[in-house]
């Protein structure tokens, strides 16, 4: 009887121990999943505000007239920028739009983009 005892009582044990083992890691693999599939879902949902919002601006004319604007008052003002520098009805020859140059119609203050820095390196080259 003793020596049944002393047998089932350290396989109950070890039961008890493997029981606890299993749940937590069931309890971890449970979390990674609901964190896993919470993530996804909220970037899920990111993607399809983003892309209802480009849609809309992209089927709407507000962006064609915002660009269209902003490209009509940049040509304004750098015709008036090159009329301020004529002396007749035409552009003098030298007028250019490389920035440094006494007939240049870039504009004080507006930053150069990379590619027309590239450029003005090469052309001086």
């Amino acid at each position: 009887m003793k020596s049944e005892e002393r047998i089932l009582k350290p396989v109950a044990q070890d039961r008890q121990r493997n029981g606890a083992r299993w749940w937590s890691r069931l309890q971890t693999r449970m979390t990674f999943s609901y964190l896993g599939v919470t993530v996804f879902i909220v970037l899920l949902s990111e993607l399809l505000i983003l892309l209802a919002i480009v849609t809309g601006l992209t089927q709407s004319g507000l962006l064609d007239k915002v660009i269209l604007t902003t490209a009509r008052h940049t040509a304004q003002v750098y015709a008036l920028e090159a009329a301020a520098q004529t002396s007749g009805p035409t552009l003098a020859a030298r007028t250019t739009f490389q920035p440094g140059t006494p007939a240049s119609l870039a504009l004080p203050g507006v930053r150069l983009s990379l590619l027309t820095r590239l450029l003005s390196n090469c052309l001086k080259s």
